[in-house]
């Protein structure tokens, strides 16, 4: 019913109405209809060549499609016009998932950080979600945990007393091995959001690595 609206609107007032356009792409988006959906976007982004946003929905699409070869093929050109973190962002995933080439994607990542710095300096839920999203993808691997921790520190130097973010810190932590400073720092997370369960749970799976299992 969306959908059909969504191509009324389009057809009574044209490509004027981008809204109507970003709209009916999403309900393609959600019906997983990805071979028209890729089409489609083709056709606006003939028209917005210049307009960011359609070309990163359009390789958000790629990648449910696991069709990295074209994801990475198609931000290496768009890159060469124009240097962009969330570009960066889908060509580390790409990189990752079709070659896991850590190294490489180590160097992307850095690339984006800086980038991130520059462009988005006030924008402490930009470095969590990038840290999430790499601390879980990326197997604990050293050369990556190194850039989250300093995303997860940026935002915390913009928020300190977020609790979420205090408990990636922790998690962090743990990963490099400082039991004791990680169980502190879930510890602390807890008293700041008490419905934080994961706090609850990084204290209990410390108490776990040294060994207190009568306390848990």
């Amino acid at each position: 019913q969306a959908q059909t609206l969504f191509e009324k609107c389009v057809k009574d007032f044209g490509n004027e109405n981008f809204d109507s356009i970003l709209g009916g792409l999403k309900c393609l988006e959600r019906l997983k209809n990805y071979e028209d959906l890729l089409d489609t976007y083709l056709e606006v982004i003939k028209e917005n060549k210049d307009f960011l946003p359609l070309h990163i929905e359009r390789l958000k699409i790629y990648l449910h499609k696991q069709d990295y070869e074209n994801a990475v093929d198609y931000i290496q050109r768009r890159l060469s016009k124009v240097k962009n973190f969330e570009l960066l962002k889908i060509l580390a995933v790409s990189k990752l998932m079709s070659e896991g080439d850590f190294k490489e994607v180590a160097k992307i990542l850095t690339e984006m950080w800086e980038l991130m710095l520059k462009e988005e300096p006030k924008n402490p839920e930009l470095y969590y979600n990038t840290c999430c999203l790499f601390r879980k993808i990326c197997d604990k691997r050293k050369e990556i945990m190194v850039i989250c921790e300093k995303m997860i520190d940026k935002a915390l130097e913009l928020n300190p007393d977020n609790s979420y973010y205090l408990t990636e810190k922790s998690y962090l932590r743990l990963f490099d091995g400082e039991i004791r400073e990680s169980k502190s720092l879930f510890s602390r997370s807890s008293e700041l959001d008490p419905n934080n369960k994961e706090c609850s749970l990084g204290v209990t799976y410390c108490k776990i690595l040294e060994e207190k299992y009568q306390e848990v």
